[in-house]
């Protein structure tokens, strides 16, 4: 979605066909095939490999991206649930680096994180679409 990188500079009704533009394409098979895959390669195969417990101190830069990713991809103001998995996620991320994943990590945050992340995978173009403004009212 980098043809909408200057979407501040366009105006009110210009916005609302870039809009319905992406809400067309992300409802498509193929569009949501698309958000899978990258969510997989960016996300899911990370949480699965350190839910096996096979996650090593050279994995932290991808957790560390991962957090970043997370903070810079909120949406308006953030729910209990996301400020916790925010925080889990910055001491997470020092624990990869250190080696020292605890077991709750494995059987409780682990599993809440990737249901959290599958549920934005699921309204990911509607989290697009109010994050860059494209519909009025919208913060």
């Amino acid at each position: 979605m980098k043809f909408l990188s200057k979407i501040r500079e366009i105006g009110q009704q210009e916005k609302l066909k870039a809009a319905g533009l992406i809400k067309v394409l992300g409802e498509n098979p193929l569009g949501r095939q698309i958000i899978h895959r990258t969510m997989e390669h960016e996300w899911y195969r990370h949480i699965e490999k350190a839910m096996k417990g096979r996650a090593t101190t050279s994995d932290s830069c991808h957790w560390q991206k991962m957090e970043r990713e997370f903070r810079k991809n909120i949406v308006g103001e953030p729910s209990v649930e996301t400020t916790e998995l925010l925080y889990w996620l910055q001491e997470f991320m020092l624990r990869v680096s250190n080696n020292s994943i605890a077991e709750k990590d494995i059987e409780f945050w682990l599993p809440k994180f990737r249901a959290y992340i599958e549920d934005c995978e699921k309204s990911a173009v509607d989290l697009y679409i109010a994050k860059n403004k494209l519909v009025e009212g919208v913060q």
